[in-house]
């Protein structure tokens, strides 16, 4: 089972734009997931570890009874990661847009336009 671990973030608000970053080095852009439902933004994703694929194939076993495992030390966070955010109410998914550069991911998440508050006069009968 993956462990999880929390992503470093950060929430910018605009006049305009919500502006999400989250820290994701190492994270490739197919391990990550963004949904929209019932208001709410889910950023989901995966750090996948590195070092099985460093192991050359001249040093991987091939035959033979069981090695012992080799000596070593991770302290980079690996495995399954989350995030969610509320967003405001009448926002369309469609205009959300999101760019993974140098590790790290930027979900832009345009404001719904205001509605101009209208003045009617309601005839009483």
């Amino acid at each position: 089972a993956s462990k999880v671990f929390e992503v470093k973030s950060d929430l910018v608000e605009t006049d305009k734009v919500f502006v999400i970053e989250l820290e994701v080095p190492g994270v490739e852009r197919e391990d990550i997931k963004i949904e929209v439902e019932s208001s709410v933004l889910t950023i989901r994703g995966e750090r996948k570890s590195s070092l099985a694929q460093a192991v050359p194939p001249q040093q991987q076993q091939v035959q033979g009874p069981p090695a012992a495992a080799p000596e070593a030390s991770a302290t980079r966070y690996r495995g399954l990661f989350a995030r969610q955010y509320t967003l405001p109410p009448n926002l369309d998914p469609a205009t959300i847009t999101a760019r993974l550069a140098n590790g790290v991911l930027t979900v832009t998440v345009p404001k719904p336009e205001r509605s101009q508050a209208q003045k009617i006069a309601v005839p009483i009968s």
